[in-house]
């Protein structure tokens, strides 16, 4: 799978994607997020928080080609207090194979720890 044809997957499970302008050297310039139920409200907002896929794709001068990704929920949970809960660099085998579990996880420390 490219890294387009990845971008085009989550478009066709309902994330929306939108320009990552914090450059992070990994040729891809933009993020996926999505809405999940069950999280508790973000303390900034009042709103549910996004789920967000990070992705990086990089080629290398052999031309081999490496994508991965990170999942990851960041949001204030108390006043004045941010977490950042994320599984990380992980291949897009790893990510097809642990998707849902990855989002019930992020669910479930999010609400832990929200007050």
């Amino acid at each position: 799978m490219t890294i387009l044809e990845f971008k085009q997957w989550l478009i066709e499970q309902g994330w929306k994607v939108t320009l990552n302008r914090i450059p992070t050297g990994a040729q891809v310039d933009w993020y996926a997020y999505k809405v999940f139920k069950g999280f508790k409200d973000c303390t900034a907002n009042e709103k549910k928080p996004s789920v967000v896929v990070v992705a990086s794709y990089i080629k290398f001068d052999d031309g081999r080609e490496h994508i991965s990704c990170d999942v990851q929920v960041i949001g204030e949970v108390t006043k004045d207090q941010w977490v950042d809960f994320r599984f990380y660099s992980l291949n897009l085998d790893q990510f097809f194979k642990q998707y849902k579990g990855m989002i019930a996880k992020l669910k479930l420390a999010w609400n832990v720890v929200v007050k």
